[in-house]
C-alpha cells in the first residue's frame, strides 16, 4: 500500500523508483521545462516545503543553490521514505500476537529489540497501554507528515559545528531550524551499505525528533534508549535495510535501557 508520497511500505526499490521520479519531476517544474498544467504534471506531486539560506557562510561546500537544494530535497524525500517505512513494520509487527509474525515482522521485532531492549507489543502506561511499537510507529508517522509539507522546516549550512556533529537544533531559541555541518554535505567514510542519501535522510530524521518532541528527545546524561534520537535513526536505517551509521549506533547501544 503507497503512503500519500508514492512510498510503499516495505519496498525499498519502489521508494527509491518513487524518489527518483519525485526529484526529476520538481527539478523539471522549477526549472520551467514542464510548463504548468501539462500532462506530466495533471496529478500534483506531494513534496517538502522547506528553505535553505543562500548563500551559505564561508567554510561550507562551494555549491550552486541549485545543488543546495536538489541534495536537501532528495534527503528529505528519504527521511520521509525512511520514518514512513519504519512505522509501516512496527505497525505490522504490533497488529498480530508475537508468535503469529511473519518472517518480515519477526525481523522488525529483532532489531526492535536490538535497539530499545524489549518487544514492540509492551504496553505502554503512559499512553494508554498501547504497544510501544504503535507509540514509536506514531513519532515516525509524525515526521514523515511534517517534513512533507506539514510545517516550513528551514535548513541551513554551519561549518562551526563540533567535530564528528552531522546536524543540530535549538527549537526554542530557534524554532524550526536545522542547521547542518560538514559531515552532513559529505558524509564520512566506512560505512558499507549506507549510500549518502540514506546517511543524511536518517540525519534529517534524527534531528526532526528533536524539533518535534522537543522536551522529549535531549541528548543528556539520564538519556535511555526508548527517548534517544540515535535509537529512533539506527532502527529505521536497519528497518529499511540500510548499512549503520556508526555514530548512530553507538550513540543509542552507549546508553541504558
Amino acid at each position: 500500500m503507497r503512503d500519500e508520497f508514492g512510498f510503499e511500505s516495505g519496498s525499498v526499490e519502489a521508494d527509491e523508483a518513487r524518489l527518483e521520479e519525485i526529484l526529476d519531476r520538481l527539478e523539471l517544474q522549477e526549472s520551467g521545462r514542464i510548463p504548468q498544467g501539462s500532462p506530466a504534471l495533471k496529478s500534483p506531486i506531494s513534496g517538502p516545503v522547506f528553505d535553505f539560506l543562500f548563500p551559505p557562510p564561508g567554510g561550507c561546500p562551494a555549491l550552486t543553490q541549485a545543488e543546495y537544494r536538489r541534495v536537501l530535497r532528495q534527503a528529505i524525500l528519504e527521511a520521509i521514505s525512511l520514518a514512513n517505512n519504519a512505522a509501516g513494520k512496527l505497525e505490522a509487527a504490533v497488529a498480530v500476537a508475537p508468535g503469529l509474525r511473519d518472517k518480515d515482522a519477526q525481523e522488525t521485532a529483532r532489531l526492535f529489540r536490538f535497539f530499545f531492549c524489549h518487544d514492540p507489543s509492551l504496553p505502554v502506561p503512559w499512553a494508554g497501554n498501547q504497544p510501544s511499537g504503535a507509540s514509536v510507529a506514531k513519532r515516525f508517522r509524525a515526521i514523515a507528515r511534517e517534513l512533507g509539507g506539514g510545517r516550513r522546516i528551514t535548513f541551513r549550512c554551519n561549518p562551526h559545528c563540533d567535530p564528528g556533529e552531522r546536524a543540530f537544533t535549538d527549537q526554542h531559541g530557534e524554532p524550526n531550524v536545522i542547521n547542518l555541518c560538514a559531515l552532513f554535505w559529505n558524509p564520512p567514510p566506512g560505512m558499507p551499505g549506507l549510500p549518502p542519501e540514506g546517511f543524511r535522510g536518517g540525519v534529517i530524521l534524527h534531528e526532526m525528533l528533536h524539533v518535534l518532541y522537543t522536551d522529549f528527545f535531549h541528548h543528556v546524561p539520564t538519556e535511555r534508549k526508548r527517548n534517544n534520537a540515535h535509537c529512533f535513526r539506527a532502527f529505521a536505517l536497519r528497518a529499511k535495510g540500510y548499512g549503520q551509521d556508526l555514530a548512530a549506533q553507538h550513540g543509542c547501544t552507549s546508553r541504558p535501557c
